[in-house]
Order: C-alpha cells, then structure tokens, then sequence
C-alpha cells in the first residue's frame, strides 16, 4: 500500500497464458527512488551473487494509446515462479508464503503475518510447524535440517550491504519462504526493492536498540551508513545462532558477496550502463503534455517531487556512494 500513496500507482499484472515464461508480473513506479535504479540494481547483484532471485528491466507504460510513463517490470513471486525456478514435480505448489504485513522474525506467532500465496490452498499448519521449529533451534546444525541456511545467511548478508531497511530485519516483511520440494527445506526469497542503498534508513531506527548481540555497539554513532552487520541487525534472536555463534562462516559468505557481487569496481561500471540507457526515458518520464506528467493519476497520492536532475545526483551521490563506503565498512569488519 506504501507505493500507492504517490500520485504515479503501480500494477500488478496476470496472464492467463505465460509471457517471457511467466503469468504474473508488477509494473512498480518507484515514486520514492528519484534514481529509478535500485530496483533493477538489487534484482542484478541478488541474480549476479546466486540467491534465488526475481529479475527486473524497465517498460515504458502505454494504455488506450495514452501514455503512462516508465516502469519497472519485475517478476512477481507467485506459484507459477516457483514452478519456473524450481521445477517441482507437484501440480500445485501448496508450500509458498508470503510475508507482506511486516513484523515475521521466527519469534512465537510471526508467522500469523505471512499468507499462503496460494489462495486456493490458505493453511497455514505447515509453515506455523517451520516457524515454531526455528525458533525452538538449538544451535544452526538443528536450522540446517529445516532450511537453505546458505541461501538465508547470504540474504541477510545482501540486505545489510545494500542497505535495505524494508526486508527480514528491520520490518520482516518484502520476502516470501518456499519449502522445496526435493529436500524439504525452506528457502526464503527477497522482493520490493525500493528502499535500498539507504533510501528510507533513519537512525531512528535504532535509536532504541542498545548493545548489539555480540557486545558492540555502544559507539554506533548516528550514520546507518557506517554500520556493521551486528550493528544494523535489531537484535533477533535466530541470528544469534545462525551469525554470532558461527562468525567464521558468516565471514566467509560475506567475503564471497564481496567478491561476486557487491564492489565498486563490479557495480559503478553497471550503473553507469543503467544510468546511460535510463536517461531518455526518465527525461520523458519527467515531461509534462496538457499540465500532467504521464500516469500521475492518483490526485489524492503524494506528488512525486523527482526531476531528471535529482536522477542523476542520487545515483551518483546516493547509490554509488552507499556502495563505496559500505563496501569499505564490509571490508574492515569481515
């Protein structure tokens, strides 16, 4: 509901028949990310680092021959996805939920804020049965029984480099668990983008938070740029036991985004492609016809207060400098 508080709205699109492989799809206008790159930059370093990711390209909107700007065209995380991704033998894929509302941390009864993505197929016993599990957890030998602790451990990595404050820590919500078929276990999948790359992060956040879990944090200062794994992470218990208590494996899956994924040298070059083929668009994007910008048609929504000209400062002093300095940060802490 968050996007449609702007005057440009989003669409969340179905086929009745696969197009590009797929049936469902979102058109996202990313009112609140004047660089229009975060989405799409998230969907490639997440692709590029190997998670089990969605995938995000641009559109430029046209219905009844009137245009209606630029878009973001991204997969969306349905059963007809996880059937492409993981190819499970079952007709109907009955083990995909949602976590939408906010505030899941595998704690007693979080899992009351996700839903069966499956609308035919809403209950919920199976995955109230993995949450109870998790948080009953020893120790990570009794997590890997039950879930991709790679896959979770490399999420949580990618959230804090890129600075999400809307995924699993901060507002537990934006990603869905799938329990795979061919081994049982559940995989966690991130989406929604947006706010990235410290877009939306006040310090407020965690201005109530106290020592980290590992004993930092009494000199944390002010800046969430600057901020350790153990600093950004609001305390959950699970990760006591899947990060603190494991630190040399958590050190490598950090190292291993690093290399793969997230670094100026690997990233700023990919910008700037995105940045040089958005740069007409967003000009048109920007260009009013009778008064109106295209598809601003929600009168009662926020105006979207961007400009060609915030486009390109934000990505250059935003984006790539939220890669430069936590990348420094990443490097100095692991």
């Amino acid at each position: 509901m968050y996007g449609r508080s702007y005057d440009k709205v989003g669409f969340n699109l179905k086929f009745d028949k696969k197009f590009l492989n797929r049936k469902s799809f979102k058109l996202r206008p990313d009112s609140g990310d004047a660089s229009k790159i975060r989405s799409k930059l998230c969907c490639d370093i997440a692709n590029r680092i190997g998670l089990p990711s969605i995938q995000g390209t641009y559109a430029r909107l046209y219905m009844n021959n009137e245009f209606w700007g630029l878009y973001v065209f991204m997969d969306s995380i349905k059963t007809s996805w996880i059937k492409q991704t993981f190819n499970p033998s079952e007709k109907e894929v009955t083990t995909l939920f949602q976590c939408k509302t906010g505030g899941f941390n595998f704690k007693s009864n979080s899992y009351n804020s996700c839903i069966n993505a499956n609308d035919d197929y809403p209950n919920m016993s199976e995955f109230s049965s993995f949450v109870y599990a998790a948080n009953n957890a020893r120790n990570i030998s009794d997590l890997e029984k039950i879930m991709d602790v790679d896959i979770f451990l490399k999420y949580l990595t990618f959230e804090w480099l890129i600075g999400s404050s809307d995924h699993f820590m901060i507002y537990g919500h934006n990603f869905n668990w799938y329990k795979r078929e061919s081994d049982g276990k559940w995989v966690v999948i991130y989406y929604d983008y947006d706010n990235t790359f410290g877009n939306g992060a006040s310090y407020s956040l965690w201005a109530n938070k106290g020592l980290n879990q590992d004993g930092t944090g009494a000199n944390r200062g002010n800046q969430p740029i600057y901020y350790s794994f153990a600093d950004w992470e609001p305390n959950i218990p699970i990760l006591k036991k899947l990060v603190f208590d494991n630190k040399n494996r958590f050190k490598q899956i950090v190292y291993d985004v690093l290399v793969q994924g997230f670094n100026p040298n690997i990233l700023n070059p990919h910008i700037n492609e995105i940045k040089s083929f958005l740069s007409p668009y967003v000009r048109e994007d920007f260009t009013a016809k009778n008064g109106s910008l295209p598809g601003r048609i929600n009168k009662a929504g926020s105006r979207t207060s961007s400009s060609y000209s915030n486009f390109e400062y934000n990505i250059e002093n935003s984006v790539k400098n939220w890669i430069s300095k936590k990348f420094d940060v990443a490097c100095s802490n692991y």
